[in-house]
């Protein structure tokens, strides 16, 4: 059995995921870890990775490059997404990487991440079609599964920690803040999503909608502690974001049980729950 190790290195958070597996027969998760580098924080318009996010970044990959190494990883396998695919120095961190820890770090482009995102509902759900939406902290894509096949996809530079800094500043946010976000986002999808059928299951990935569906979980009582295959209503979801946007940061903080709303939450949901939702006409998310 091989061991192989996959670095995400996303704008928000970075992950390391290690598997057993037989080549062309099977594969098993072994082992995870996670740690938040906010790498896009505060890159705004200008498209400049930070000092400290770089820091972030650079010892967050060390740390997981030591595991691999104590661990004796057969292939380790590293990629970066949005944050360092738009940024103007992004080679420079690149070069960093190479230069001081050793890894050759693999720049993702919006269609593949769009592409990776359908192939792991094919290896982990067991829809035949489905259409797939993944928010990241710089980024989100938009997939069409089709009969187990990745058909069509699409990326969006609207993540929920870039559309966060650009539009809602206030806390909690002012309404003018949510109908910018609004409109900008309805601006970046054009008539895309037009194209994608009407009727289909929608799978929801990303620390968003992980994040959304752990609070429904928590006010239903929701007696498995596993997200895979969760149903997350949507009507569940309208009344979790409309009391979002009312809460400040610090009661946003505060996932105290379900009589206590509201909790915690990327502010920006609101913006992409409008422009997508409408058009895929579903009733429920699956996370």
């Amino acid at each position: 059995m091989q061991r192989v190790a996959i670095i995400d290195l996303g704008s928000n958070t970075s992950k390391l995921v290690v598997f057993e597996c037989e080549p062309g027969y099977r594969y098993r998760q072994v082992d995870e870890l996670r740690q938040v580098v906010r790498l896009g924080e505060g890159m705004s318009e200008a498209n400049i990775l930070r000092a400290d996010a770089i820091d972030r970044g650079l010892y967050a990959l060390d740390t997981f490059h030591a595991y691999c190494r104590a661990a004796d990883i057969d292939h380790v396998y590293a990629t970066a997404t949005s944050a360092v695919r738009d940024a103007k120095n992004g080679d420079n961190f690149l070069a960093a990487v190479k230069q001081k820890i050793g890894l050759e770090l693999r720049i993702l482009s919006g269609d593949e991440e769009a592409y990776f995102g359908a192939l792991a509902v094919a290896n982990s759900l067991t829809f035949e079609d489905a259409f797939v939406i993944d928010i990241g902290g710089g980024s989100a894509q938009l997939s069409h599964l089709v009969g187990r096949r990745y058909e069509k996809g699409v990326s969006w530079p609207i993540g929920a920690v870039r559309m966060t800094e650009r539009f809602l500043t206030s806390d909690p946010p002012k309404k003018k803040e949510v109908k910018a976000l609004v409109a900008f986002v309805q601006d970046q999808l054009g008539d895309y999503p037009e194209g994608f059928a009407a009727d289909g299951p929608l799978v929801g990935m990303g620390g968003t909608i992980r994040n959304l569906a752990k609070i429904q979980k928590k006010d239903e009582d929701y007696p498995v502690d596993l997200l895979n295959s969760y149903v997350l209503a949507k009507d569940d979801l309208e009344d979790i974001v409309d009391d979002l946007l009312d809460a400040s940061i610090s009661d946003r903080r505060d996932i105290s049980g379900p009589q206590n709303r509201p909790r915690r939450h990327y502010r920006c949901w609101r913006g992409r729950r409008s422009g997508t939702a409408p058009a895929f006409g579903g009733e429920r998310d699956h996370d």
